[in-house]
C-alpha cells in the first residue's frame, strides 16, 4: 500500500465509502448471482441499479476517485437498461456487470487507501462502453413498447475479438 496523501478527513471519508461499497457490491453479486441462475426476484435490477448509482453518487465526492466514477457511471447506464426492460437480460450482459462489481470490490480491498484510485480493468471499461455505444441507438422511450434488445451475442463477439 502505497503512503496516504489524503487529508484526515478524506481518508476517514474514503474508508466509510469502502465499507459501504463492500457491502453494496456484495449485494450486487448476489442479486446478479441469482438471476443468472434463472431465479427472478422482483425489484432484482432496481435494487442493482440503485447501487450502482448510489455509488457513483458517492464516489463523485471524494478526491482521487475520477476513473472509478466514470466505470461506475457506465455499469449503472447497462443496469438501468437492463431494469428498464431496454434490453434483455442474458447470461453475457449479466455476466458483465457481475465482472464490473468484482473488479471494483477488487480494486478498493487493494487500492482503497491510495490517494488515487487506479483505473479499473481496460477489457470490463471497453466491454462497458460498447454496451453503451450499443445502447445510443434503441428508443428507450417509456412510452413504446419494444421487444428488449439482446446484447448478448453482439456482446460475446466483441469480448471475443479483444
Amino acid at each position: 500500500m502505497s503512503q496516504s496523501f489524503l487529508s484526515e478527513e478524506d481518508a476517514e471519508l474514503r474508508e466509510f465509502f469502502i465499507e459501504d461499497a463492500s457491502e453494496l457490491l456484495a449485494e450486487v453479486r448476489q442479486v446478479l448471482a441469482n438471476l443468472l441462475r434463472g431465479e427472478v426476484a422482483d425489484g432484482g435490477m432496481q435494487s442493482v441499479r440503485r447501487a450502482f448509482h448510489n455509488l457513483k453518487g458517492a464516489s463523485m465526492s471524494l478526491p482521487g476517485c475520477d476513473s472509478l466514477e466514470g466505470f461506475i457511471r457506465l455499469a449503472e447506464s447497462l443496469a438501468t437498461a437492463l431494469e428498464q426492460g431496454v434490453i434483455a437480460a442474458n447470461p453475457e450482459v449479466l455476466t458483465l456487470l457481475d465482472e464490473a462489481a468484482s473488479a471494483i470490490q477488487s480494486m478498493l480491498a487493494e487500492h482503497g487507501n491510495e490517494p488515487r484510485l487506479p483505473l479499473l480493468p481496460n477489457h470490463l471499461l471497453r466491454a462497458l462502453m460498447y454496451c453503451q455505444d450499443r445502447l445510443v441507438g434503441i428508443d428507450a422511450s417509456l412510452d413504446s413498447v419494444q421487444t428488449p434488445v439482446s446484447l448478448d451475442e453482439p456482446l460475446r463477439q466483441f469480448r471475443a475479438a479483444k
